[in-house]
């Protein structure tokens, strides 16, 4: 009986059992049960949706449950939100995986557009239409079917990431180069001091010596070979 609690005083007394207690009870034990059948269960379903070939990551329970209305291990789980249960648990992993293997596949494709960009030569002066021409004309791109599903926008980023490290790696290249020539100008001019020194302390150059009347001493010297044409040669 589920009433009140009571207090034992006679042991021939009828004691009522607490009414939450019995609740309690019974939810445990139903939950216990529905574990122990998903447990047994869950094996065999999953194993027959993966072994069957028209379950996809997107197929519903809908669609499921009238394609195995007859399988008996469909039948064995009688109770149907414990089957939907287990089909949603397997086909939210096979979503998972799709996107997974999804964005695999685009980085593995990404990435070999780059790779062919670098191939073709592609630099900081080509136009995106070049590149995507000379993109699609290539026998790699031909011959690949997964390059050939990349969508054009993704192509078109990819090649827009690309043009900026070239961007980037031009600039750099281009400031090396700069500080390099001003350095070899400053070396020259520098060079060329010492030489004028050296002819000085020869008594070769005086106050009022001409270039002119000193210039067969060093023109063929190396020092004034490399200030040719430089700045501040003049």
């Amino acid at each position: 009986l589920v009433g009140k609690r009571c207090v034992v005083s006679d042991p021939g007394s009828v004691c009522f059992i607490d009414r939450t207690q019995y609740v309690d009870n019974l939810i445990e034990k139903e939950r216990e049960e529905r574990e122990a059948r998903l447990a047994k269960i869950r094996p065999a379903l999953r194993n027959m949706l993966k072994g069957n070939p028209s379950v996809f990551h997107y197929t519903t329970f809908t669609t499921a449950d009238k394609l195995f209305a007859q399988h008996p291990i469909w039948q064995q789980a009688k109770i149907e939100s414990e089957r939907r249960m287990i089909f949603e648990e397997y086909v939210g992993e096979l979503k998972q995986r799709e996107v997974q293997e999804s964005r695999a596949a685009h980085a593995r494709s990404v990435g070999k557009v780059v790779a062919l960009f670098k191939d073709m030569n592609i630099d900081v002066l080509t136009r995106w239409r070049q590149a995507h021409a000379a993109l699609l004309e290539s026998e790699a791109y031909a011959n690949d079917t997964e390059l050939q599903s990349l969508p054009t926008l993704d192509i078109l980023l990819a090649f827009e990431d690309y043009a900026r490290v070239q961007e980037r790696e031009f600039d750099t290249r281009m400031r090396r180069e700069a500080i390099e020539k001003t350095r070899r100008e400053r070396k020259a001019r520098e060079a060329f001091k010492q030489l004028l020194h050296e002819l000085k302390a020869a008594r070769h150059i005086k106050a009022r010596t001409k270039s002119k009347e000193e210039n067969p001493r060093f023109e063929n010297d190396e020092r004034h070979l490399n200030l040719l044409g430089k700045p501040g040669s003049n």
